[in-house]
């Protein structure tokens, strides 16, 4: 019971420091920066399918895309069909194709930004209304996200990776003693 209660307070407290960072500081690096900077909320969604799988990257992804599309005050839906098919098709492929490979991180990424872009491309009422014409600068930040998503999520998984396993250590010499 306390695990299990240790667990969602710790998601909790993941989902608010990554909602202040993805909408309060990030947004304001853009304009001193660079005009397209990377979507915190995909990077999760895929990092959680790769680690947990398809499922818990769907849930994920509905939530995160319910919480950015809320944000965001337009286009609800459009964002919790992309993150969820971001975190379900990066799982996907982690179960199904590619089990366990040093390029699992790179391909699954890959997958998921580009699954997430098509849906964000797809869903877009504007783009929906030119029906066939797709704005140049619309393609431009999907390449975009897409780059800084299969150039991120490898980094972040191998450190979570660095942690799930220092943390058994460190439980199993707990444990020893």
């Amino acid at each position: 019971m306390v695990n299990g209660l240790k667990w969602i307070l710790l998601w909790i407290l993941c989902v608010v420091a990554l909602t202040i960072l993805a909408v309060g500081v990030l947004p304001r690096m853009r304009y001193s920066w660079h005009p397209i900077l990377p979507d915190l909320f995909i990077i999760t969604c895929i990092c959680v399918g790769i680690r947990k799988g398809s499922l818990s990257g769907a849930i994920v992804g509905f939530a995160l895309g319910l919480l950015q599309g809320s944000l965001s005050g337009a286009y609800d839906g459009q964002y919790v069909v992309s993150r969820l098919s971001a975190g379900f098709a990066a799982g996907w492929v982690r179960e199904y194709m590619l089990r366990e490979h040093w390029l699992t991180p790179f391909l699954c990424a890959l997958v998921g930004a580009v699954a997430c872009e098509i849906t964000m491309l797809l869903t877009a009422p504007q783009l929906l209304l030119l029906f066939g014409r797709l704005d140049a600068f619309a393609i431009f930040t999907a390449l975009v996200e897409v780059a800084y998503t299969v150039s991120i999520t490898p980094i972040v998984i191998l450190a979570l990776n660095k942690l799930h396993s220092a943390s058994h250590k460190r439980g199993n010499v707990v444990q020893a003693v």
